[in-house]
């Protein structure tokens, strides 16, 4: 069976679109949670700074990166400890300043590793991503699965 350059075409389109729908339910289904769950015990935390992504895009590239992640400090069994999530995203600076004035905030920490940090507000700000990653993976998808089909339901074929 031979079939058409618009079939082959959409069958490429959809696996572009589970490849966006994949990426956006790994990160927002199974990465996350994780983290979260071995972060259980709760502390007080100040929020003294943020880190700035470091791109390895050389200095005249003129690629630059707004992300940033807040830098806390935090007090866990006696020992006082400054960490950062590994988790970077745009625009947190100000909703952070504005939610958190003071810079006092709630943190979770894994109580078997307490340099591990979860803040829920830095994970909640990226949910629209992923849902947006799925919700566009779905519509290319769909799209793929439009054009490999004709009007009778049949894959279209190339004639002989």
């Amino acid at each position: 069976m031979k079939l058409s350059y618009r079939t082959k075409c959409g069958f490429i389109v959809i696996i572009v679109g589970l490849m966006f729908l994949l990426v956006g339910l790994m990160f927002a289904h199974f990465a996350l949670p994780n983290v979260r769950h071995r972060c259980s015990e709760e502390v007080g935390a100040l929020i003294i700074g943020y880190d700035k992504f470091r791109s390895i895009q050389p200095k005249d590239a003129g690629f630059k990166t707004g992300a940033t992640t807040p830098i806390f400090r935090y007090e866990y069994d006696g020992v006082e400890y400054e960490e950062h999530e590994d988790f970077y995203t745009t625009g947190l600076n100000y909703k952070l300043t504005k939610r958190y004035p003071d810079g006092n905030c709630i943190l979770k920490v894994n109580p078997e590793n307490p340099s591990e940090i979860y803040f829920a507000d830095l994970h909640e700000s990226s949910k629209p991503v992923f849902i947006v990653l799925d919700i566009v993976g779905s519509l290319v998808i769909l799209l793929g699965v439009v054009e490999i089909f004709d009007k009778d339901g049949k894959i279209i074929k190339t004639a002989k």
